[in-house]
């Protein structure tokens, strides 16, 4: 028979344990969407830019400092942005569901 302090210490043990497997769940979830939400807006910056670089080019004004960036590299700088958030973020979901699998 074990005693009201053993029992007490594996109650809180698994506590903390399902606490921990909550939080890696909530985390991997977050990755996963925050994924899926670069990558819906990766697709979108790649069927969108070409045209608004073509508009871009067709107004005499701006060029001349506009508060809206319309250069030709705007859409190198977009895509590589949002392509270095998209490994940040499958990265980061990998250590998160790895973490939440126990391995």
């Amino acid at each position: 028979m074990r005693t009201y302090d053993e029992q007490l210490g594996q109650v809180m043990a698994r506590a903390s344990r399902l606490r921990a497997h909550a939080s890696a769940r909530r985390a991997a979830t977050f990755d996963a969407v925050a994924t899926a939400a670069c990558l819906a807006l990766l697709c979108f910056v790649f069927t969108t830019i070409p045209r608004l670089d073509t508009a871009a080019g067709e107004l005499a004004g701006a060029q001349y400092g506009s508060l809206v960036l319309t250069g030709p590299a705007l859409s190198y700088v977009v895509i590589c942005v949002l392509a270095f958030l998209l490994g940040v973020f499958v990265t980061l979901l990998v250590m998160h569901v790895r973490r939440w699998r126990g391995k």
